[in-house]
């Protein structure tokens, strides 16, 4: 519990929260005060004393209370006192004000108290993303996004509709995907906006039939062509066959992301996805064959029962099939999600093995090339995408960082217009219903909105 004396309202009491539950310190009562140019924390004696930091009381609380419990405890994380999901921003912003990797390093030690290997890796990711982290209004990236499963997996917390695959629910939801894409690249082209990167995500794009997923590509190759980067999310394995792969080849896709998410049968069967592994391989194989330019495969660090040699297991599993690109993410718990807190317990430190992971990576040729947080990650840990040379996914770059605006269609999804001094996001409905049944206001509310960013900040 937080005992806050004064300027409470000057405090974003979640984001001292975070760190709290970083520690399972929940029963423990802290008191925070402040003067004007610094925050103290207090707990059974002991204080910790931070001068101001970033002109932001928030962060430099974050900072103390963290470095109390730290005291108290004896634990330690890797992030120190980071927990926002975009570490990477900071660097990013710190580096591009002529800042040194040497300056860079100090500034995120004496702020948040981080790890060596943790800015580390920023500085490597900063360096890969360099040449992508130019701003033009008129190039952009165009998210497509499809919430329709055929199961729901245990850790999942996005909203998603549970449904047969190619049925109704997904031909009525493409009709109404089809309707905002259509409204939405035509604002695009009326702004002479051009994409460089589309990407479908979910969900399970591949819960759409060949016929309906070919109608889908068709759409979006007629605005955007065919030398661009495409990505289709055809996660599970479940959901495809060679008829359908083959359309998504001949219809544009240059990258897609099979995901195994783990090579343990068992911890496929415990998080709902009763998929083998043999499934896999045998997908995979059809997918290599036909030439995709870049394959990714997820993997999920954390799953109940596992550990390092779990992990270690899954992911060269997955380097004997030389995909281009890996990605590594943190199991997490959230509320809408089925899986408990006491499922999610790990005896691995995860932010931990992360570095070890990179290092198994680096030596297979992969880098790390963007990464981001969530929260409630286990240990506070990381998901990080690695990718060989020259297979980096432009999208991705774009989605977690701020220098291309995203155009969205589809329930749940965000359209980020990026602009001099900062950025706007605009949203349409997480549910289904809601989404296919308004879909003509969802679309006139998002362009009176777009619009009304271009015109107050004159693009």
């Amino acid at each position: 519990m937080l005992n806050i004396t004064n300027r409470q309202d000057e405090y974003n009491l979640p984001q001292l929260t975070e760190i709290i539950n970083l520690f399972g310190a929940e029963d423990i009562d802290v008191n925070i005060s402040s003067d004007e140019n610094s925050v103290s924390c207090s707990y059974a004696g002991k204080t910790v004393t931070k001068n101001i930091l970033e002109d932001s009381l928030t962060k430099t609380a974050k900072l103390a209370l963290y470095t109390l419990l730290k005291e108290i405890t004896g634990k330690t994380f890797p992030w120190g006192s980071m927990t926002g999901v975009r570490p990477l921003k900071k660097y990013v912003q710190l580096s591009e004000e002529g800042k040194s990797d040497e300056e860079i390093k100090n500034f995120f030690i004496s702020n948040y108290d981080a790890s060596l290997p943790k800015i580390e890796l920023l500085s490597e990711i900063n360096r890969i993303q360099k040449p992508f982290l130019t701003w033009d209004k008129k190039v952009t990236a165009l998210y497509l996004h499809i919430p329709l499963c055929p199961a729901k997996c245990k850790y999942c917390s996005f909203p998603s509709k549970v449904t047969d695959m190619g049925g109704s629910d997904c031909e009525i939801y493409l009709n109404a995907l089809i309707k905002e894409f259509e409204a939405v690249t035509s604002f695009m082209k009326s702004k002479d906006i051009a994409p460089e990167s589309v990407y479908i995500g979910g969900g399970t794009p591949s819960m759409l039939s060949s016929k309906q997923t070919e109608k889908l590509l068709c759409k979006i190759t007629e605005f955007t062509g065919s030398d661009i980067e495409f990505t289709v999310e055809a996660g599970r394995a479940d959901t495809l066959s060679e008829e359908k792969l083959r359309i998504m080849k001949e219809g544009g896709v240059t990258r897609i992301s099979l995901n195994p998410q783990t090579t343990n049968e068992e911890s496929l069967k415990h998080i709902g996805r009763n998929i083998s592994n043999e499934e896999f391989l045998l997908l995979y194989e059809i997918a290599d064959k036909l030439s995709f330019r870049d394959i990714n495969c997820d993997l999920i660090l954390g799953l109940e029962g596992e550990n390092e040699k779990d992990f270690e297991k899954s992911i060269k599993d997955v380097l004997s099939l030389n995909p281009t690109n890996i990605t590594l993410h943190t199991l997490c718990v959230k509320r809408a999600a089925d899986l408990t807190k006491e499922e999610a317990r790990s005896n691995v430190n995860i932010s931990d093995y992360q570095n070890d992971a990179r290092k198994l990576l680096s030596s297979f040729g992969y880098k790390p090339y963007y990464m981001y947080k969530q929260k409630n990650a286990l240990n506070g840990a990381e998901n990080v995408g690695y990718a060989l040379p020259g297979h980096e996914c432009s999208y991705n770059i774009a989605m977690m960082g701020y220098h291309r605006s995203i155009y969205s269609a589809g329930a749940s999804s965000s359209t980020k217009i990026i602009f001099d001094g900062g950025y706007k996001n605009i949203f349409t409905p997480k549910e289904f219903s809601l989404y296919v049944n308004s879909i003509d206001s969802v679309i006139d509310k998002k362009l009176s909105q777009m619009e009304n960013v271009f015109v107050q900040k004159n693009l």
